[in-house]
């Protein structure tokens, strides 16, 4: 059994170190407003990245069907506490080689089909909000800026008491 404290715990150490370990020598000079335009052209400037997105937006999304949800989680953790209706498994781990995969592989590896990075509709989660981020990190640089976070998560929509699916690990 995972314990998902210890999970999300770990995954903001990860997140901290990253910042700790770039060296004064290593670190990024000053960059014009051009340069980074061009470096991250699918960001729209005077945007704040990653975009979230709230309960009430998410919950309209699944029920236009306009969303794809993608949850991070370790399939355990699933089946455990169960999944947000709609939403599609592809785990942290597996995330930035999952989104390098053709199409067709990611169809029949993940059971959906594989988000563009043009995409507009594509929404993480995780359990409370912290390994979305490194998912969106993961492929941000493959020019998925587009892509929304639901920072609240499981924890948030749990408390509200959405509805979620219990379903077997092959079903996941």
């Amino acid at each position: 059994m995972i314990d998902t404290r210890l999970v999300s715990v770990l995954a903001l150490v990860v997140l901290a170190s990253r910042s700790f370990t770039q060296s004064v020598e290593d670190a990024p000079k000053e960059r014009t407003d051009e340069e980074v335009q061009a470096e991250d052209s699918c960001r729209i400037p005077g945007v704040t990245y990653p975009i979230g997105i709230s309960y009430e937006e998410l919950v309209e999304g699944l029920e236009k069907d306009s969303l794809v949800l993608i949850d991070v989680r370790d399939p355990d953790e699933l089946r455990e506490t169960g999944k947000l209706p709609q939403s599609h498994n592809v785990p942290l781990p597996e995330f930035e080689v999952a989104f390098q995969l053709s199409p067709e592989e990611f169809s029949k590896k993940y059971g959906f089909s594989k988000p563009t990075p043009e995409d507009g509709n594509v929404v993480l989660s995780c359990h409370s909000g912290c390994r979305i981020v490194t998912g969106w990190e993961a492929i941000q640089p493959l020019g998925y800026c587009k892509v929304r976070l639901y920072y609240g998560s499981f924890e948030d929509w749990e408390s509200r008491h959405g509805p979620l699916i219990k379903e077997d690990k092959e079903e996941l």
